[in-house]
């Protein structure tokens, strides 16, 4: 083979060395970290809260913190495809089920208990 085949060819090979280590060190970080997140028309009032979320390994996990006390989040799902997110937990004796979409920065869906609605908004802190 002449100079400037091996040369190109070596700089192919370089290229897609470069790229397959890009693909392979990609973490997917979606919804995980710190967000400041509004309930609104709850039977105890509209309430704020910091929903803590921490990315797969091997497992979403989640938990809110309301009025200083945590609560863990028994599951918790997220579809980086659509940015949907799931999950459930146990709060004042109440089976609630969270359904949401995260875009960017901001989440928005509902949190649903005993048959009833109630809406949730979020902001991921910086």
């Amino acid at each position: 083979m002449n100079q400037p085949k091996k040369f190109l060819v070596l700089m192919l090979l370089s290229t897609l060395l470069v790229f397959a280590s890009c693909a392979v060190n990609k973490v997917v970080t979606g919804p995980a970290g710190q967000w400041e997140v509004k309930i609104t028309g709850t039977p105890y009032g509209d309430m704020s809260a910091v929903m803590n979320i921490s990315a797969p390994a091997p497992q979403w996990k989640a938990n809110f913190t309301v009025q200083g006390e945590t609560i863990n989040m028994d599951q918790f799902n997220y579809d980086p495809k659509t940015g949907k997110t799931t999950g459930s937990f146990i709060y004042m004796g109440n089976s609630v089920s969270l359904d949401a979409l995260v875009k960017e920065s901001q989440l928005e869906g509902s949190l649903s208990a005993s048959g009833a609605e109630f809406p949730i908004k979020g902001t991921k802190k910086p």
